[in-house]
């Protein structure tokens, strides 16, 4: 929101690396911020790889039917800016 768009995504990518064994729902929320953030920094292609990554590790998407959704709307919003 402020603008600081480097050190959000900088942010999110540390809490990923520091969660990513166990997946709490921050860690979601940090994966979904960081997909936000590349788009917001005019890189959806960037942001697309790091969803589909995320889904190739993990088809469920967590198993969280509500977040799931919105990495699946958020992909396919993703896809329509190509």
């Amino acid at each position: 929101d402020r603008g600081q768009l480097k050190e959000a995504l900088e942010g999110y990518l540390v809490l990923l690396r520091a969660l990513d064994a166990e997946r709490p729902d921050a860690w979601w929320e940090a994966a979904i911020g960081t997909a936000e953030t590349y788009a917001a920094m005019n890189e959806p292609a960037q942001a697309r790889r790091f969803l589909a990554d995320l889904r190739r590790r993990d088809p469920a998407l967590g198993g969280d039917g509500p977040r799931k959704r919105r990495i699946v709307e958020l992909m396919v919003r993703l896809d329509a800016m190509r």
